[in-house]
């Protein structure tokens, strides 16, 4: 005894299939596309970036080689005048500025990936206005100096003087 189906029924079974079809369709092909589609644009999103960000920089070269040339030109010595220029330098703003240095050693050179970095230890005595502008002098000084690590405590019972200890650091640019 097979039924036939009705129109209503015809209707519902074909369009119940067409939603499953549909559904699958989607949810197999179509999402993943979409999906890979979001991947590719985010993709693309980044390599622009990285591209504008490489332009600027090519944009700048000039400008980056005049200044790489500069520091390049300021450290073409070897490591052992480049360590006695520093001495030199820190002894010098030392003696402008009031500040009585105690000890001055010079650290091996490190030698970076890039560059290499002369580190002068200095201790010294001074007030704290002598102190601070010795510091800046150093900062501000042509030979590129960068005060590293700092510590300060007075001079025995005398409050007025700091007795002070710090790292100097030089980089050295190598052509």
């Amino acid at each position: 005894m097979k039924k036939e189906l009705t129109r209503r029924e015809k209707v519902l079974f074909f369009g119940t299939i067409l939603l499953l079809l549909g559904w699958i369709l989607y949810e197999g092909i179509w999402s993943s596309i979409i999906q890979e589609w979001k991947n590719v644009s985010q993709e693309i999103s980044i390599q622009e970036k990285k591209l504008e960000k490489s332009l600027r920089i090519i944009s700048r070269q000039d400008e980056i080689e005049r200044k790489y040339k500069k520091y390049a030109n300021a450290t073409v010595n070897s490591e052992e005048t480049e360590i006695a220029v520093v001495l030199k330098e820190v002894e010098q703003i030392a003696n402008k500025t009031n500040v009585k240095t105690t000890n001055i050693k010079a650290q091996p050179v490190k030698d970076m990936k890039f560059y290499k970095k002369v580190t002068v230890g200095v201790e010294c005595e001074a007030n704290i206005k002598d102190l601070v502008q010795f510091i800046y002098n150093l900062q501000k000084s042509p030979q590129i100096l960068r005060v590293q690590k700092l510590r300060m405590g007075t001079k025995g019972k005398n409050e007025a003087f700091l007795k002070v200890s710090f790292l100097i650091d030089k980089i050295l640019i190598f052509r």
